[in-house]
């Protein structure tokens, strides 16, 4: 069995320092865009240094891989822009925010359609657990986030 390091954080947290940066940087950002830059970061992380940011599991749902609690934490937004709390201290880890920069400059110009397609591509750890519709709202192993992105 594979292991992996934890770098310790928790989802909410990494969504919540997504958020600021799509703000800061005047893009729009919503519960899905969310959802898929989680993803992103967290298979960015994996295939840097066999690490996970955060220990939560994504689940395969009909649209790609959520982490659950983030969406019923920002699900009342509906398709509406996220917000947080311009005050908020967020935490600070150069590590964790080059990655967040390494996605978000890869990603911020595409359309949800496109994420969803990278996320959808037959072979995906996502693709492999959804099984078209049998694995709705199974966990993705991180080892095959790791092996398939």
């Amino acid at each position: 069995m594979e292991t992996f390091r934890c770098r310790g954080y928790q989802a909410g947290e990494v969504a919540k320092l997504l958020i600021r940066k799509f703000i800061d940087n005047d893009r729009y950002i919503s519960n899905l865009i969310l959802q898929k830059m989680l993803f992103f970061v967290q298979r960015h992380s994996l295939k840097q240094d066999r690490s996970i940011i955060f220990p939560e599991n994504f689940e395969a749902w009909k649209f790609g891989p959520v982490v659950p609690k983030v969406y019923y934490d920002f699900c009342h937004y509906g398709s509406f822009p996220l917000e947080i709390d311009p005050q908020e201290v967020l935490l600070k880890d150069p590590g964790l925010e080059g990655i967040i920069d390494d996605e978000f400059e890869l990603w911020h110009d595409k359309t949800p359609y496109q994420m969803v397609q990278n996320t959808h591509r037959p072979g995906s750890a996502w693709h492999v657990i959804f099984d078209d519709g049998r694995g709705l709202r199974k966990p993705i192993p991180v080892s095959l986030i790791y092996e398939r992105g």
